[in-house]
């Protein structure tokens, strides 16, 4: 615990000195009335060279957004400031999505508690305090929240917001606080910052219990979701799978978890088990399902034949109404704190494997290189030799953020996420939801200045962002990433869906809900925003467009390339 006591005129500024102790960065914001008495003292923190620094977004989501997509870079919390009531509601689908990825943030936001005397505002902050205040409408997707009715005690609630955020398991929190309260004179304030609670790890009876499954296995598997949140815990599962000759699938692939060209790798689904993975489970007799929400589908119609053992900070999912997948062990633990204890209890010297595994990832590699190669034969743009052309261009260090859909395995296959590059799947982080993927990317990019940010996006998920305000923030912040659009001009789930309720239906793409039609001229659009944009038609034209579009974000201008393809429905998995 580091405690002290600072000199402020008013609360606004006591808060900053709290923040500033605890060490948040930046507070990122869409600009409302009652941010006045922050900006007034953020501009003098900038001018001394102090943090917290503050970015302005055109966007409530794209400001919880960037915070999320810094968060996961850095592991640290920032602070997202937003405008009374109408702030939360805009950017709800963000911090649901910071709620179900488990990312530390904080939120500070305001009401009007006072309608008479000096310091009432008009007759419109009468809209601005409903009946039982934010807590109606977010409480069920944050960690913790609390409303401030003094400055007595601001620094003490900044403290313990930023403390529980920080907590595993990681998520957002939420402080409210009277638009009034920021303006008062407080003098001298105590403030201080408080170490986040240990991470949980399970009894060492537990690891003894999971050690001895996995170590009489002839066949194990692990399964892993997000460990790349921790580079140490892929470190740790990579010498686990080494000493038990263990092969891992990932899925849903939600970050960096396990090396793509190592042997023991057996390949990746963006939504859950299935298809190729399906063999995976069928051939292990134990299952290993670390960080992994959601394995395989259905919870009980699909379970492997196997011991499977449950690893996670909430392994039985207590955010989710069902769940339900059986299990012979389930142990509550951080991974990055808990694999390394699980490898010590392991028995020294590698397993006496089958090369079962290993000439598995040699299969998985031959039917995704085979597929790109058939897609060289093509007169239109085929998405697979697209994603291969974008892993081979893109730095080793590159940030690639996948918010594509239909194509969502054929990118997370395709694009090898090695040890230097960072993975981020926006739309499985949102449970689902869609529009997240430039807020990361930009966050991400605010966090890592000196890596290559790549967004692949389908043209859906793309209109689901608010393309304007981060397009604007781009320009504003000096923020130059490359997007790339798998544009298909249409929702091609949606006609998958179709066509699997309605077979006998024919012109499925071109039913209500599944056109994205007429295509707008997105390359002139970000045009618009002082960005390189190219629309490309021709499978020939698709390198040099990217290593243009590569060079000119190299060069410090953001980019974006429509990538223009058959509106057709693409295999997951070939």
């Amino acid at each position: 615990m580091t405690e002290t006591t600072v000199s402020v005129e008013t609360a606004a500024e006591g808060i900053l000195e709290a923040l500033n102790l605890n060490g948040i960065d930046y507070v990122f914001g869409s600009p409302g009335s009652d941010d006045v008495p922050f900006w007034n003292h953020l501009e003098q923190f900038e001018d001394e060279g102090r943090t917290p620094g503050y970015v302005q977004c055109r966007h409530e989501k794209l400001a919880v957004d960037m915070a999320r997509g810094y968060a996961m870079m850095t592991g640290d919390p920032q602070v997202v400031k937003l405008h009374v009531t109408v702030g939360p509601l805009n950017a709800a689908l963000g911090i649901w999505g910071a709620y179900a990825s488990e990312t530390p943030m904080v939120i500070l936001s305001s009401y009007v508690r006072e309608h008479e005397g000096e310091t009432a505002g008009g007759p419109y902050d009468l809209d601005f305090h409903q009946p039982g205040g934010h807590e109606n409408n977010f409480q069920r997707y944050l960690k913790w929240m609390s409303s401030v009715e003094t400055s007595e005690s601001i620094a003490d609630y900044v403290a313990r917001a930023v403390r529980l955020a920080r907590s595993s398991p990681g998520g957002p929190t939420m402080l409210t606080l009277p638009k009034e309260v920021p303006f008062e004179d407080v003098g001298e304030l105590r403030i201080s910052a408080d170490e986040p609670a240990a991470p949980t790890v399970p009894s060492p009876g537990t690891l003894s219990e999971i050690a001895e499954i996995l170590e009489s296995a002839e066949r194990p598997v692990a399964i892993a979701g997000g460990l790349g949140s921790d580079r140490s815990a892929v470190e740790a599962l990579v010498s686990m799978a080494e000493r038990l000759e263990m092969g891992v699938f990932e899925t849903p692939k939600l970050r960096h978890s396990f090396p793509m060209d190592h042997p023991l790798y057996l390949g990746n689904s963006a939504y859950g088990v299935r298809h190729r993975g399906d063999q995976v489970l069928e051939d292990a007799d134990a299952v290993f399902v670390v960080d992994s929400p959601i394995p395989w589908y259905p919870p009980r119609g699909s379970a492997p034949d196997a011991d499977v053992v449950f690893l996670g900070t909430d392994p039985v999912q207590q955010r989710r109404a069902n769940w339900g997948y059986p299990a012979d062990v389930v142990a509550t633990g951080d991974s990055a704190a808990t694999l390394p204890l699980l490898l010590d209890q392991l028995s020294d010297g590698t397993a006496d494997g089958d090369g079962h595994w290993r000439s598995r990832h040699d299969e998985w590699r031959d039917r995704w290189a085979d597929r790109v190669d058939a897609g060289s034969d093509t007169d239109a743009i085929d998405p697979f030799r697209a994603a291969s052309t974008v892993d081979e261009l893109v730095p080793d260090d590159a940030i690639v953020v996948n918010e594509t859909i239909d194509h969502g395995s054929c990118v997370s296959n395709l694009i090898d996420d090695g040890d230097d590059r960072r993975y981020l799947s926006p739309e499985r982080e949102n449970a689902g939801g869609l529009g997240s993927g430039l807020g990361l990317a930009l966050g991400s990019k605010l966090a890592e200045p000196d890596r290559t940010v790549t967004l692949l996006t389908g043209d859906g998920s793309f209109n689901y962002n608010p393309v304007q305000a981060a397009f604007g923030a781009i320009q504003e912040h000096d923020l130059p990433i490359l997007v790339v659009i798998f544009n298909n001009e249409g929702y091609q789930v949606m006609s998958a869906a179709f066509a699997k309720d309605y077979p006998d239906r024919m012109n499925v793409t071109e039913t209500h809900g599944t056109p994205i039609t007429p295509t707008p001229d997105y390359a002139l659009q970000a045009e618009a925003w002082g960005a390189f944009g190219e629309t490309v038609t021709e499978p020939d034209d698709v390198r040099p467009t990217l290593e243009r579009a590569l060079e000119a974000v190299a060069a410090g201008r953001p980019a974006l390339v429509d990538l223009r393809m058959p509106s057709r429905p693409i295999e997951d998995h070939p």
